[in-house]
């Protein structure tokens, strides 16, 4: 689960961190005796996601402190000092960070996902299906397919044993976003299981090797 938080984190940083183009806007030119084109300047946060895509999450950390100081609501930036948080194995900063993004902007996909998948990491389940449940009513932006499913794959397992139909509609929509992998049969199994449906567990189950 830690493994999957990183993975899921860095693709949904990932969209974010694309930077302009190394061009002049059109009808400009180079000054005289530049000699070649200079990348505009980076923002703090623009070089502390530069750092976070090199895994420079020590170097990203104060970039991030020093522009969150000037604009605190921004919740990418938020967004961007949780997983860096969550990078480092500082839950309780990366949920506090998490959670502040979601203040700023209760509509932030990324946040919530990462947010969810720390709390189901903790044992807090009830708190994670809250925010799992938010994560799927959204949309990430840049759209990202995978991330979405994940959303939903997690809210079935959260749902499997207490709610057994949620758990399996969940399943459902995430098979729509994304091919089938041998964890979804196990967790049909289980969810058929959870709901009394020995035949469908059974027909779910992988089957045994050799």
């Amino acid at each position: 689960m830690r493994l999957l938080r990183v993975l899921l984190a860095a693709v949904a940083l990932l969209p974010l961190g694309v930077r302009a183009q190394n061009q002049l806007p059109p009808g400009t030119e180079a000054p005289d005796g530049a000699g070649q084109i200079r990348p505009p300047a980076q923002s703090p946060r623009e070089a502390a996601e530069s750092k976070i895509e090199q895994k420079d999450f020590e170097g990203a950390r104060p970039l991030l402190v020093k522009y969150l100081s000037q604009n605190p609501g921004d919740a990418r930036a938020l967004f961007d000092l949780g997983y860096v948080e969550d990078a480092g194995s500082h839950e309780d900063a990366a949920a506090a960070d998490y959670r502040k993004a979601i203040a700023a902007d209760p509509k932030q996909f990324e946040a919530r996902l990462a947010l969810g998948l720390l709390l189901a990491h903790q044992g807090k389940y009830d708190d994670a299906r809250e925010q799992m449940e938010q994560a799927t009513l959204l949309t990430p932006e840049p759209p990202n397919p995978a991330a979405q499913a994940e959303a939903f794959r997690t809210l079935a397992e959260l749902d499997r044993s207490s709610d057994p139909p949620a758990a399996r509609d969940a399943l459902v929509a995430a098979l729509k976003l994304s091919p089938e992998t041998p964890a979804d049969l196990l967790l049909t199994a289980q969810i058929a299981e959870a709901n009394d449906d020995i035949e469908l567990a059974q027909t779910a189950l992988p089957a045994p090797a050799g």
